[in-house]
């Protein structure tokens, strides 16, 4: 019989060759395919971020009515007009750094029957939510735009909003803040 040198030399020569191969074949397998997502977090992009979405995602929003209704969505980046020219609240890029500037303009003041669009220039999910916070026994009963993904917009109705001030918060982000003053 040989030294063990000889003899295990070749073996360890053998296993490594053997280890090298079945890690190459497993890690070409798992190459991500261009096109192929799976993942069950996946959320295309919008059009506005520069994502490749195309057209509208018709999200339901709820209006301070109570009562859902279908809209298209998109716009944001700054470039968003009000639906039929009325009041804006743009949601700032970065807003959901606590203690950067969230919401523009912080006071907005409009009047009853004003359908108000929210657009998020963000990159991530925010909401314009009436009341102070979640502990609030009157948060979202004014009004609520649900989420609004990064470069979305909502709509929020003022119809059925009684003339006064509403606070309303960020339900993702509380420490956002801002007012509505309707007349």
């Amino acid at each position: 019989m040989g030294s063990p040198g000889k003899i295990a030399f070749p073996v360890i020569l053998v296993l490594g060759a053997i280890t090298g191969y079945i890690t190459y074949t497993s890690f070409t397998a798992a190459i991500p395919e261009e096109g192929r997502i799976d993942s069950p977090y996946y959320q295309p992009l919008s059009p506005a971020s520069g994502g490749n979405q195309t057209g509208n995602t018709g999200e339901a929003v709820q209006t301070a009515g109570g009562g859902n209704q279908t809209g298209a969505t998109g716009g944001g980046g700054g470039g968003a007009a009000g639906g039929g020219g009325g009041p804006t609240i743009n949601i700032l890029e970065g807003a959901a750094v606590q203690g950067s500037p969230d919401y523009d303009p912080e006071e907005l003041t409009a009047k009853k029957g004003d359908q108000v669009t929210v657009v998020n220039q963000d990159t991530v999910p925010h909401t314009a939510t009436s009341g102070t916070g979640s502990s609030d026994p009157n948060s979202a009963k004014s009004f609520d735009t649900s989420i609004i993904n990064g470069g979305e917009s909502a709509t929020i109705s003022l119809a059925q909003v009684e003339p006064g001030q509403y606070d309303y918060y960020c339900m993702i982000h509380p420490y956002m803040t801002g007012k509505i003053t309707v007349g």
